[in-house]
């Protein structure tokens, strides 16, 4: 969510834009350039914000203007209420409100993936029901009746939540569209497509006969990403192989290059370091191994999963490092199958080799030129069983006599088009984001699903028309 605010905020700064807007009859504009924020009543400047400024929103009580302001700097999140600062957070601060109801004034503001409600010195935490991300709050009375409204998106699940003053936990649903997940992950539209972190060793890095010292290095990244290009549309393939490391420091800075890279899948294989350690027990990796696939799902970047591959130095040849190699092999195909994810069998497409499988390691354990491009062939192949994110955004407009549904899809650059069934007859759409449908023809259950090159469909979203 942080690298997107920021996109969207240096973006809004690469171009002027004026927003005008009416508070209690009072006409305001918010004027956002290359120099900041200025938000100005009848022409005449009232507040402005610096270029880190990349948040204003203004709120009438007692017939004063007051300013809303959020800034971030040096990764710390200050909310200003005018001049005055009312919030400090490292955690992340979004969308700020503020109303006066009733002669009190009410705050309200995202935190990470709470709502924090805030009445003078007081604070109160508004959670999910699901965990999910809060998305879009807002103010609205209605009959001297306070409510917040707010968005859930919690794995697909689109919920619309309204609470009533004064916010209480007990939560009334408004409206429920229900989009069956698929397993614990969950669909991040904001994470960029087509993009790939390869994570893992030394084996990643690009290392072989003896150094790991190539520019480029020689390993599967770039070569992936020139496969991919070919055949799926432009790709980006990001190399965060770190060299020597254990699946225990690959938990440490599994975080960081999730928040850095903001990409969609994460092509995982490591494990290679940890058999060489005789203190290393494998339930370690397993719970390793764990801790990076669920925190990659817990983000919505879809873990790829690798097998790790054979090795001609001493280790290979000694009885318990031998054994521990197999073991982790099978451990990993194992969390493959567990989790549902795409698995690249590097271990068994060695072994396969024609040719002989000690013939593609080029110094004890770091593949030959020839066996990193084997390699990348080999992780496309996994790449190329990933069905496509399914649509969403779904919305309905009403014309007389018929309903309108359109739609967005996932931003994949082999996505050919969408399927919308009905009562489990298809029709293919090709790539229209949106179809008309007669009130006559209207009930049914709808399922609406993305297919890519590969003839692979996704999730279904489902609407229910009685």
């Amino acid at each position: 969510m942080k690298r997107f605010l920021f996109f969207i905020l240096t973006l809004g700064l690469l171009f002027s834009s004026v927003k005008e807007f009416n508070l209690d009859g009072r006409v305001f504009k918010l004027k956002i350039s290359a120099r900041g924020a200025e938000l100005l009543e009848n022409g005449v400047l009232i507040k402005e914000g610096g270029r880190n400024s990349y948040y204003i929103y203004p709120y009438i009580c007692a017939d004063k203007v007051n300013i809303l302001t959020l800034i971030y700097t040096d990764k710390n999140y200050v909310l200003y209420k005018n001049s005055s600062p009312v919030l400090s957070s490292h955690q992340e601060l979004y969308s700020p409100r503020g109303i006066c109801f009733q002669g009190k004034e009410i705050i309200v503001v995202g935190k990470g993936r709470k709502l924090l409600v805030i009445q003078g010195n007081n604070f109160q935490e508004i959670s999910p029901i699901f965990n999910g991300v809060l998305l879009n709050p807002r103010f609205n009375h209605k009959d001297g009746d306070l409510f917040l409204l707010f968005n859930e998106l919690w794995r697909g699940v689109i919920l619309r939540r309204k609470i009533k003053f004064p916010f209480e936990q007990k939560t009334l649903i408004e409206k429920e569209l229900r989009f069956p997940p698929s397993g614990p992950f969950w669909y991040n539209y904001e994470l960029e497509p087509n993009t790939y972190i390869a994570f893992g060793d030394s084996i990643t890095y690009g290392c072989g006969y003896g150094t790991c010292d190539h520019d480029p290095p020689i390993g599967y990244p770039s070569r992936l990403e020139i496969l991919l290009n070919k055949d799926l549309g432009e790709s980006h393939v990001l190399n965060r192989g770190v060299p020597s490391e254990t699946t225990f420091e690959g938990v440490q800075r599994i975080s960081s290059e999730l928040s850095l890279a903001n990409a969609r899948y994460l092509l995982l294989m490591e494990g290679t370091n940890d058999v060489v350690h005789a203190e290393y027990p494998l339930s370690a990796t397993e719970e390793n191994l764990r801790s990076i696939i669920n925190k990659s799902m817990g983000y919505g970047t879809l873990p790829v999963i690798a097998t790790i591959i054979p090795r001609t130095d001493w280790f290979w040849y000694h009885e318990y490092f031998h054994q521990k190699l197999l073991d982790t092999v099978k451990l990993q195909r194992k969390l493959a199958k567990e989790y549902s994810l795409p698995l690249a069998d590097m271990f068994k497409l060695f072994m396969d080799y024609p040719g002989g499988w000690e013939n593609l390691i080029s110094d004890g354990n770091h593949p030959t030129t020839e066996g990193y491009q084997m390699m990348a062939e080999e992780w496309e192949k996994a790449i190329k069983t990933i069905p496509p994110y399914p649509p969403y955004d779904i919305k309905t407009s009403v014309l007389p006599g018929f309903l309108t549904l359109s739609w967005k899809g996932g931003g994949e650059s082999d996505l050919v088009g969408f399927y919308i069934c009905k009562n489990e007859v298809c029709v293919d759409l090709g790539l229209r984001y949106s179809l008309r449908i007669s009130y006559d023809e209207l009930q049914g259950t709808y399922e609406i699903k993305s297919y890519d090159k590969e003839g692979n469909e996704s999730q279904p979203k489902t609407l229910i028309f009685h």
